[in-house]
């Protein structure tokens, strides 16, 4: 099965939330996202944002 990509053009600043609160936080960064593994993987790629 082919890797789903998720559009998420708007979308300027990344958090992932844990147990722990805020366990990242990434501003002005451009993200995309994909689902693999028969969409039980959710994986982020953040890059930093062209001015």
């Amino acid at each position: 099965m082919a890797n789903k990509e998720i559009k998420i053009p708007k979308v300027t600043r990344v958090e992932v939330i844990d147990e722990t609160g805020r366990a990242y936080t990434k501003w002005n960064v451009k993200v995309e996202a994909q689902l693999q593994d028969n969409e039980r993987t959710l994986k982020i790629f953040v890059y930093k944002k062209d001015d």
